[in-house]
């Protein structure tokens, strides 16, 4: 490992452990200068090596989003009867080539597409990259798979979520990135600091906020979603945790979806081969997946807009 991306690595393991540090305290920590740790942040970004910190709002008795996954022929004109519903969609060719993700049930119209599974969306979590080595991480995986005893759904609700119109304001404006300088865009909504300041001191309760990494970049790596039927969901996230990049969970009833950002095809193979390993001892029982075009969240145009973030 070249001492660049082990940098990056520590640097990242202080914005997972709280999103919002200051860059002086990891300077601090890691003996390095504030304008090194910048540089090292701007490069992260710049190459795609890192992405957010990610807001993804948890489930709560006053909020709900459902997903859901289709096959479609016409995949816009199905998307066109959800609406204004649509909190985030994605395009993808597989077992399913539609994936949305709506703040309303919804009931389909026969003829726009077979919905082949929809449910309650669990929080979208993002797996701490613990290791940056293929093989290492394997090895461990290998080492951990054994048959399941405990059953678990990753989901979680938090409590009441009171969330105003400036609050939602502020989550859609830094959804994708919460340490970006807030100035800009607060002048730009018409909201002021003392209300930024207390919805940021509302989301360790409400939202994961955490960032991915992945020290090929982002960019160029593939979106492979894969949808597992698991009663053992949160012992599948921790052993796909241990892969070397970050992946993207969220529970779907009785589903669990993974997002892997991956090297096409050697990594993708390797994925596969783990995902059999998991259904050989009863982690899951079935599973399918989808290779995604794009994505976009709410108010975007999924033609025009192309992200590799999930909420």
């Amino acid at each position: 490992m070249d001492d660049s991306l082990y940098t990056y690595y520590r640097i990242y393991n202080q914005l997972y452990e709280n999103p919002f540090v200051p860059v002086g305290e990891i300077a601090l920590k890691l003996e390095m200068s504030e304008a090194d740790v910048n540089t090292c942040l701007d490069g992260m970004y710049q190459s795609s090596i890192l992405l957010g910190p990610v807001i993804s709002v948890k489930p709560a008795s006053t909020y709900h989003v459902y997903c859901y996954f289709f096959k479609a022929n016409d995949p816009k004109s199905l998307l066109r009867s959800f609406q204004e519903s649509v909190v985030s969609k994605s395009r993808g060719s597989g077992d399913w080539n539609v994936m949305v993700i709506t703040d309303q049930e919804m009931e389909f119209t026969a003829g726009k597409g077979d919905c082949i599974h929809s449910g309650k969306k669990g929080g979208t979590f993002i797996s701490k990259v613990t290791q940056l080595d293929w093989d290492h991480s394997l090895k461990e995986i290998s080492s951990r798979i054994r048959t399941p005893d405990t059953k678990s759904i990753s989901y979680e609700e938090a409590p009441l979520l009171n969330w105003g119109e400036k609050e939602w304001m502020l989550y859609h404006a830094f959804q994708l990135n919460a340490r970006q300088d807030p100035d800009p865009v607060l002048k730009k909504l018409g909201i002021d600091s003392r209300t930024y300041r207390n919805w940021l001191s509302t989301l360790s309760m409400a939202a994961h906020v955490q960032p991915a990494f992945n020290s090929h970049g982002f960019s160029k790596c593939g979106m492979f979603d894969f949808l597992l039927k698991s009663d053992y969901q949160n012992q599948i996230m921790d052993i796909l945790g241990l892969l070397p990049c970050s992946c993207g969970f969220f529970s779907a009833g009785d589903f669990l979806l993974v997002r892997f950002f991956l090297t096409w095809p050697g990594e993708a193979k390797k994925v596969d081969t783990i995902l059999r390993y998991l259904e050989k001892y009863g982690y899951c029982t079935d599973w399918l997946r989808s290779f995604i075009l794009s994505t976009s969240p709410r108010n975007y145009d999924a033609d025009e807009v192309e992200t590799s973030t999930v909420r």
